[in-house]
């Protein structure tokens, strides 16, 4: 059966539409993508060696905002620098706190459940610091409240886009290398938010210049934080 013109002229154009959309599609989805990435200057490297019920899971490298949050990053590097200070350590802390498809948290140093916190500072808490980071994408590193407001060691990332949480929280970084790895903690979870298994920082650090895949970041010249007046 012979196809009349009409007919023609729609497969004509439904294959120009599709030709066209193969070509245009990546194009959109970068613009759509830089439309909503985070945008803020990276000004130090950090990272955290995983373990997942004792075995070696691989590292997530973390690009931090050091002029967005500048005590909040100080604190963080301090922290994950404090090898010689268990107490003072990110160094074999857990993330006692996973809920999937939503956040990871750790950092509890003291207690591993929540409730501790501890600084680099002479407080163990300080004044959460105000910025207008959007949580307009997975994988962002953010500081976590006590009751009373203030925070300290306790950190999460998100492992989804959490608009609801905008104004509330202080974002001071992005994880740059292994965004699977968080999915992998994610999955750990659960909706109580209680782990089911055991997943640990075994060790955690700062680069002193920026990985191959950043060359944004800067050496740690700046870097201030001083441990030496913790007990």
């Amino acid at each position: 059966m012979s196809l009349t013109w009409k007919t023609k002229e729609k497969m004509i154009m439904m294959g120009f539409v599709f030709v066209n959309s193969m070509v245009l599609y990546p194009n959109f989805k970068r613009k759509y993508q830089e439309l909503f990435k985070t945008k803020a200057k990276v000004t130090h490297t950090a990272f955290f060696d995983i373990e997942i019920e004792g075995e070696d899971e691989g590292r997530i490298v973390i690009d931090l905002y050091g002029e967005e949050a500048p005590k909040t990053v100080n604190n963080f590097l301090g922290l994950c620098m404090a090898a010689h200070d268990q107490r003072h350590s990110y160094w074999n802390s857990k993330f006692h706190k996973i809920v999937p498809d939503y956040i990871i948290q750790g950092g509890d140093i003291i207690n591993e459940n929540g409730e501790g916190s501890c600084s680099v500072y002479d407080e163990d808490t300080f004044d959460m610091e105000i910025n207008k980071l959007k949580f307009k994408e997975p994988y962002l590193l953010a500081a976590a409240k006590r009751a009373d407001g203030k925070i300290g060691s306790q950190f999460f990332i998100t492992n989804d886009t959490l608009p609801f949480l905008n104004g509330k929280y202080c974002i001071f970084g992005k994880v740059s290398d292994n965004n699977e790895l968080c999915d992998l903690i994610s999955a750990c979870g659960s909706p109580e938010g209680i782990p089911e298994k055991d997943v640990r920082i075994k060790r955690s650090g700062i680069y002193k210049a920026a990985p191959k895949k950043n060359k944004s970041a800067a050496e740690l010249t700046d870097f201030k934080a001083d441990i030496s007046k913790r007990n």
